[in-house]
């Protein structure tokens, strides 16, 4: 009667047992897994169409279980389009009449429907797919788990060493296919959406941004998910930065955030332990943007340049470089040290760093 379901927090209805292990699960839960079958084998079938020795795993489960000896870290990744709801809402402004409108949002809705699935297709071969899993002939296991991909949504379960990276090309593929003509089967619509996001954004693109929970294996997935989607809300504050003459310039973020431990996973209480007073300041830099700097005006360009995709790259290159022995240059234990005196304030931090 009290018992919690195991992936949605909801009330359990019923108990299954699963690799010799008992899984409580609400009613609502099983509703979704018995109807998920016909979104997977979709995704599925648009992932063969790329490579037909390319596979998802079933479910979450199978997952943990199958690369339990590979991955420790598992992550939950929530990406989603910015300012789409505003174009679909003013669409009606640019159309002749109701024929021209419904053609019109069917087309915008087919071509964002693309843009999404190749960025999606992109982004795996970028991060899963080596070239010798290429050259051979077994099939490709992508370890990756869809569970949303549709109009610009997208979210998804992985291995946690790659989430970044996976998230990071989703977004900059998105934008791509959203600058660059989708081929549509009907004549003529193929820059339906550059032609929107120019006459609703002033621009020739599309961007999303991204929420990402990075957790250990068999970590309740309604949390993850709830701190992804707090994630990307704090993603999308770039809208409020970047700005051009008061307009809102599409801009690709990411945030995200690593769980150690199920206590105080609300992103305000996390991010409260990650700021200092006198002065305050702030002991992360995220969210981070991952679209083309040239993109936006000099105002905007020292910020850009502190929150940049590239400023992490460089910064996780330095204190994971390694010897010639393949031994880390820089210890664990220093590692922890700097981080430590993060929280002495501006002063001690230096003093330490030197």
């Amino acid at each position: 009667m009290v018992a919690e379901c195991a992936t949605s927090g909801l009330p359990a209805a019923v108990c299954l047992v699963q690799n010799n292990r008992a899984v409580l699960r609400s009613s609502v839960s099983e509703q979704k897994r018995a109807a998920r079958d016909k979104g997977f084998n979709r995704i599925q079938a648009l992932l063969k169409s790329r490579n037909d020795r390319y596979e998802f795993l079933g479910n979450i489960s199978q997952f943990e279980d199958d690369f339990a000896e590979n991955i420790s870290w598992l992550s939950v990744v929530h990406a989603d389009g910015n300012g789409l709801g505003q174009i679909f809402l003013d669409f009606g402004k640019y159309t002749e009449n109701n024929r021209d409108y419904i053609d019109q949002y069917r087309q915008f809705s087919t071509a964002i429907d693309i843009c999404t699935e190749q960025a999606f297709l992109d982004a795996i071969e970028s991060v899963f797919v080596s070239k010798k899993q290429l050259d051979g002939k077994d099939p490709i296991i992508i370890p990756l788990v869809p569970l949303i991909l549709g109009g610009d949504d997208l979210t998804v379960v992985c291995d946690g060493r790659y989430a970044l990276q996976f998230t990071q090309q989703f977004l900059t593929r998105f934008e791509y296919h959203t600058q660059n003509p989708v081929v549509l089967p009907v004549v003529g619509a193929s820059r339906i959406i550059i032609d929107r996001a120019m006459k609703h954004l002033s621009a020739d693109r599309l961007s999303a941004c991204a929420g990402i929970t990075v957790m250990k294996k068999h970590f309740p997935f309604s949390v993850a998910y709830s701190l992804a989607e707090e994630l990307i809300k704090s993603a999308k504050t770039v809208k409020d930065i970047i700005k051009q003459d008061g307009n809102t310039i599409p801009c690709s973020a990411i945030d995200y955030h690593i769980l150690y431990d199920s206590s105080g996973v609300d992103l305000k209480s996390i991010r409260a332990k990650l700021e200092i007073s006198n002065p305050l300041t702030r002991l992360y830099c995220r969210p981070y943007v991952v679209s083309e700097p040239a993109w936006y005006p000099e105002s905007h360009q020292e910020w850009i340049d502190r929150h940049h995709w590239t400023k992490l790259t460089k910064r996780v290159k330095a204190l994971t470089a390694k010897d010639n022995d393949d031994k880390y240059l820089l210890p664990n234990s220093q590692m922890h040290d700097l981080r430590e005196s993060l929280f002495l304030g501006h002063a001690g931090a230096d003093a330490r760093y030197q």
